[in-house]
Formats: C-alpha cells, structure tokens, sequence
C-alpha cells in the first residue's frame, strides 16, 4: 500500500474538520492543544492556504456577529480527495499499526516529555547507542533539532536539548492518544459506574 502524499499535521487539520465543517478558530484552538507551541495567525492560515492548494479541503467566508461587530471568518470542510486521502491513511494505520518502530516510538514520547515539561532538557543517561542513532536519521530529515547545552548551564535535568518539529510533535501526540486508548482497553480494572459482572461473591 502507497503511503498518501499528506503530512501529519494535514492529516491533524482533516481530522479536525471531520465529517461537518469547522471554522478557522475552532482547528487552530484544536491544532494548539496537538502542538509544542501556540501557532501565529498568519502561520496557521499560510497551512490552511496549502491545505486547499492541494485540493484537500475548501473554504468560504461567513458573516459572523461578534460583540455587535459583524466580522468574515474563514470555515472548512473536506473535499472528496481529502477525504479518500484521509481513509487511506487510516487504511495504511491498520495495515501497519505504528507509523514509529516500537523503539522509536518509545523515544519519540521521552523527547517530547523533554520539551514541554523540561524546556527542552534531555537527559542522556537515559539515551542508549540505539537512541542517538535514529536521533542522527531524524536530525537529518529536519524532525528534530538536538544539540549540547552550555556547561556553565548544565544540570541534573539535562546537558542536551531536543526541539520538535511540527510534524514530531504531532506524531508524538497521536502516539500518545493511541497508547492511552490501548491502556484503557486492557485495563484491569472496572470503575464505580461499570457493572460488576462476576457472579455475586466470586473475586475477578
């Protein structure tokens, strides 16, 4: 199966906007929560601009009263090649469950930790041979950026930084939300509202 010819942050975007329509504000306010950093106005509309260049999502203005003002905002929805592009992306996931070989993945989600709850500080006591390696491959691909802290500025937080890409960090956050769902549904055990469903004195 060919992999479609769509990044993960349009990827991001499409599902977004779903199977209605979405304003402008409301995938931007989505994209931010998925994103390292709060996207500018402009950066986020020069993405939606190339989002409707290749034909997978149009757009139109709508009159729109706010505070008695009456202003133009931009909504979307997908097109029929957005919208295949978007199912064949989900057909390439089932077929190949990780787009991030478990390692990979595994390292993907450190770094990631790294940026947004240690501005950025890695830890290399925690990198083997492996992690630098596929850090070399991603560094060249423009994935992420890594490099050496300062000593005067190093810390028991880290000697190395690690910035994420668009794309990483959204890779990082489905990685993330898929691993949640596959934790809750091998979960072992059962909530206050579940019902219990072992016979009335038997321990499960």
């Amino acid at each position: 199966m060919s992999i479609p010819e769509v990044t993960f942050l349009q990827l991001a975007v499409m599902k977004i906007i779903g199977s209605r329509t979405a304003s402008g504000a409301k995938i931007r306010r989505e994209l931010d929560a998925l994103e390292t950093r709060s996207r500018s106005r402009a950066s986020f509309y020069q993405l939606m601009s190339r989002i409707e260049q290749a034909n997978l999502a149009r757009g139109w203005y709508v009159d729109s009263v706010i505070d008695g003002f009456t202003c133009k905002e931009r909504h979307y929805e997908l097109t029929g090649h957005g919208k295949r592009s978007i199912g064949a992306a989900r057909d390439m996931a089932a077929a190949s469950p990780a787009a991030l070989e478990k390692t990979e993945a595994s390292l993907l989600l450190y770094l990631e930790t790294c940026a947004v709850d240690l501005s950025g500080r890695v830890h290399m006591d925690r990198m083997n041979a492996e992690d630098m390696a596929i850090i070399d491959r991603w560094l060249a691909s423009g994935f992420v950026t890594f490099g050496r802290i300062r000593m005067a500025h190093h810390n028991k937080q880290g000697t190395h930084w690690v910035r994420l890409s668009e794309e990483a960090a959204v890779t990082a956050a489905f990685e993330r939300r898929a691993r949640a769902r596959r934790g809750w549904t091998n979960r072992r055990y059962e909530t206050t509202t579940e019902e219990v469903q072992a016979p009335a004195g038997e321990l499960s």
